[in-house]
């Protein structure tokens, strides 16, 4: 509450509300509906202030990167009238470290602590693999918070969805963020590799006061259906076990993009208080999407046969028929159409009669691989194979296929 907050060296003059803390529990499940703690990790053990030397945690904000500075203002608004200190919003657990990563959407930092400690060192700066207890071993995204740099360095901003990427995929160690672009210059999004620097005792490398590294191991920014993509809350981001991510944005689209940058699948969530269609703008709230394989346990002994579409309508998957043509479809023949070249592996230049076409390049499973508004389009970025191109007249709604080759 407001009280404690200042017992603990909070500066009464930025005080509104009580200040709500964040922490992390581990629990065992008992029967069916019962839970047993077995470990939790508190902020609230781990604070320095600068405010007031004649009050526990008093000390120089910068030479304590491991603790949260309870001083710290978050600069978003309080929407719902409550000190949410943290809003912390997305844990991940590596088993082979021992360690916890999670993420502070309010401070746009994300941060890793030992889970080898007791309870009771998870409460202190002693304890653990890394010797610090719960003391934060590792943060990352915003130093300014801990007076190590300014808002030039920061590079998350309210971010969710940290996660380790696991063994034995492309990346393994380094982990996976949602960079949702909150308060940065421009409406977009990105996602981000971050490969944190471990030392072999658990513990991690800092420079002139800062944790490493210094940038991203990889980013990727972009468009999806010739949009620069966009999840301002919420929102997450995994990698797919071919080294492809998997990425969702709240108002619910998912997307499928390489790490070359190359969107290649797309699928807008049909299911909120009415069936909506697939490319409809209407906002469905996903907080998050997972990939589960088809050997996931929970799938056991259940029936995975495909049903029936859930949209009414789909523009894609209502015209599947459409793949089995090679050539023109002859409802919409058109008085002239050519594709130059064709086998292709660099440029092909698609020739018609209309004046208002949209180009999309599919493959041979039907999965969105390319669209162009122009009729000169860079295909060599497609893998060899059989590949489905559709005309559409945006204007009349005419749509044709034809077959292209890549070599």
């Amino acid at each position: 509450d407001i009280v404690e907050a200042i017992e603990r060296g909070r500066n009464p003059n930025t005080l509104e509300n009580s200040v709500e803390t964040d922490w992390i529990a581990e629990i065992q499940p008992i029967g069916i509906d019962q839970a047993e703690l077995v470990w939790a990790w508190r902020s609230w053990d781990h604070l320095v202030q600068d405010f007031d030397a004649d009050i526990e945690g008093f000390g120089n904000i910068s030479d304590n990167p491991q603790l949260l500075d309870i001083n710290l203002n978050y600069t978003y608004d309080d929407l719902f009238g409550m000190g949410d200190w943290m809003h912390c919003n997305g844990v991940d657990y590596n088993a082979d470290l021992d360690q916890i990563v999670f993420s502070s959407r309010h401070f746009s930092e994300i941060f890793i602590v030992d889970h080898s400690t007791t309870m009771q060192e998870a409460a202190s700066n002693q304890g653990g693999n890394a010797g610090k207890g719960g003391n934060i071993l590792w943060r990352w995204g915003n130093p300014e918070n801990y007076n190590s740099g300014s808002s030039e360095d920061r590079k998350l901003f309210g971010q969710h969805d940290p996660k380790w990427i696991p063994q034995g995929y492309p990346d393994e160690g380094k982990i996976s963020v949602f960079n949702n672009g909150y308060q940065r210059d421009g409406e977009y999004s990105s996602i981000h590799l971050i490969d944190p620097p471990l030392l072999a005792d658990g513990n991690y490398s800092l420079s002139n006061g800062s944790f490493l590294p210094n940038d991203y191991a990889w980013s990727w920014q972009g468009d999806v259906l010739n949009e620069p993509f966009f999840g301002p809350i919420e929102s997450g981001v995994n990698m797919l076990p071919s080294g492809n991510f998997l990425v969702c944005e709240v108002f619910g689209r998912f997307f499928e993009v390489t790490r070359e940058g190359n969107v290649v699948w797309v699928y807008k969530c049909p299911v909120g208080q009415e069936i909506i269609d697939q490319y409809d703008t209407n906002w469905i709230d996903v907080f998050r999407a997972e990939r589960y394989a088809p050997n996931y346990s929970a799938f056991i002994n259940r029936d995975l046969t495909q049903g029936n579409y859930i949209e009414n309508f789909n523009p894609v998957s209502d015209n599947c028929s459409l793949f089995e043509v090679v050539g023109i479809d002859n409802e919409n023949t058109m008085e002239e159409i050519s594709v130059s070249p064709n086998p292709a592996s660099q440029n092909v230049e698609i020739i018609s009669n209309w004046l208002n076409v949209e180009y999309k390049i599919y493959n041979n499973l039907g999965k969105l691989m390319l669209i162009s508004e122009t009729n000169n389009i860079d295909v060599s970025l497609l893998n060899a194979g059989i590949y489905l191109v559709e005309l559409f007249d945006t204007e009349t709604t005419k749509r044709v296929i034809c077959k292209l080759i890549i070599q």
